[in-house]
């Protein structure tokens, strides 16, 4: 892919994370004033746990079905046969194992919620796991402009959904949760219909590609997926443990502000993944591309951190009332860490798309464990704020062994990958004009 092509569509998927973003946080500030910290707390932990399913029993599908397709090593109908074939197999246990736990354990709390929420999480994760690797198709075509806007599509109807239960009735843990699964269901009707065209190839001509070799790929890649969504998110569930349900109703607003500043690093790395899938002979080109995204997402991301110092308390004040004020301190001791990380989101995809997947998984491993490590040390003592602390130490550490191994694979210094140059800001003004001049 040329440089231009990959630069357009980092900004194609920049604007929606942009309306994504905003349309979350609008989402998440009015969801804590209707809950207040403690039902707010508890809805995290659903939402939280149904993700966190979400990735376990995904199996790696999804980077595996970006990976296949950008490749050219499968049709996108038997990549999709394969995705489904799985999703129907963990609705089955899901629905299963939810039912197992209402009949036998009502009433009771596990993993800090009660069997109750617990079973309704389990749910949502079958929905989840296929509308997410029905988006990883699109990720692979390299189809931008349509993997921007159904990303989308979950924000909007849970918005439109929240606001009609508001005008209606009143808006409670169950409702909010029921609204956040009515925008994946709807998404993933959205995402299957558009890919109808995708999905006429004769049978003669259609590559195959059986469920095994699909989860050989995906395994490697989700032993890292799943080990970096417990980095991101083992802290939540260890203040669970230790603090009341409204100091993390708080801290999740805390979580919420810091990582809004990801924003960047979360629309490179898709497009950073496929592009290195797809260009594995041309591996000159691949590095210049990744390391000027790396710099750019670097300077960016460290004035995003600035600007939220400066105004980050009287906007959590504005957005979600006072009694979430006391967020802004964790946040602020979160940012070190997740400027620090915002350039592992971009090399990890990199890594996974020259097919060094099992890398990625080493280091979020070792950062896993540090992160445990000082989670179980501070937060007892500490609670938010030691989480905050824990967590941000993790994440430098680990972006300081991801670019040592970068680094030592491809050659490249981590100046290159840091440093911001001249000519990286005169490519994106060029960029800018080009969309500028489409749309004239």
């Amino acid at each position: 892919m040329a440089a231009r092509g990959f630069a357009q569509n980092t900004v194609i998927v920049t604007a929606r994370l942009v309306s994504g973003t905003l349309l979350n946080f609008i989402v998440a500030a009015f969801i804590a004033r209707r809950l207040d910290p403690e039902g707010n707390g508890t809805y995290s932990l659903i939402i939280l746990t149904a993700l966190t399913g979400a990735s376990i029993a995904s199996l790696g599908m999804g980077p595996s079905t970006v990976y296949h397709i950008g490749a050219g090593l499968a049709s996108v109908r038997a990549v999709l046969r394969r995705n489904i074939c799985h999703s129907a197999s963990v609705a089955l246990l899901c629905g299963i194992s939810a039912s197992i736990i209402h009949w036998h354990w009502s009433g009771q709390m596990l993993v800090g919620i009660s069997s109750d929420h617990l079973a309704f999480a389990l749910m949502l994760v079958a929905p989840i796991i296929l509308y997410g690797s029905v988006v990883s198709v699109y990720q692979g075509l390299r189809d931008f402009t349509r993997y921007a806007w159904i990303s989308l599509i979950p924000s909007v109807i849970n918005a439109f959904c929240l606001g009609g239960i508001w005008l209606i009735g009143h808006v409670d843990v169950i409702s909010a949760v029921c609204a956040f699964g009515a925008g994946y269901a709807t998404a993933l009707g959205i995402a299957l219909w558009h890919l109808q065209d995708q999905t006429r190839v004769p049978v003669s001509v259609e590559r195959q590609v059986s469920l095994f070799v699909m989860l050989s790929y995906g395994l490697k890649a989700h032993v890292g997926n799943v080990v970096t969504l417990l980095n991101y998110r083992l802290n939540v569930y260890i203040l669970g443990i230790f603090a009341a349900a409204d100091t993390l109703g708080v801290y999740v607003v805390s979580i919420l502000c810091a990582e809004s500043i990801w924003l960047l690093s979360n629309a490179v790395g898709p497009v950073v993944f496929s592009t290195s899938a797809s260009l594995r002979g041309d591996r000159m080109t691949n590095c210049t591309q990744v390391s000027q995204a790396s710099r750019l997402t670097a300077m960016a991301t460290v004035l995003c951190a600035v600007v939220l110092l400066a105004v980050g308390r009287p906007a959590i004040r504005l957005a979600f009332g006072e009694e979430y004020v006391n967020a802004y301190t964790a946040m602020a001791l979160l940012l070190p860490g997740i400027v620090c990380w915002s350039v592992v989101r971009v090399l990890a995809n990199d890594l996974a798309g020259r097919g060094w997947p099992s890398t990625n998984s080493a280091i979020s491993f070792a950062t896993l464990v540090i992160n445990t490590g000082l989670n179980m040390w501070l937060i007892p003592s500490y609670f938010a704020y030691g989480a905050a602390i824990a967590t941000s130490v993790s994440y430098v550490v680990g972006t300081i062994l991801t670019l040592v191994v970068y680094c030592h694979i491809t050659g490249v210094s981590p100046a290159a990958l840091l440093v911001p140059r001249i000519d990286d800001l005169k490519d994106v003004i060029r960029v800018m004009r080009t969309f500028r001049t489409k749309g004239d």
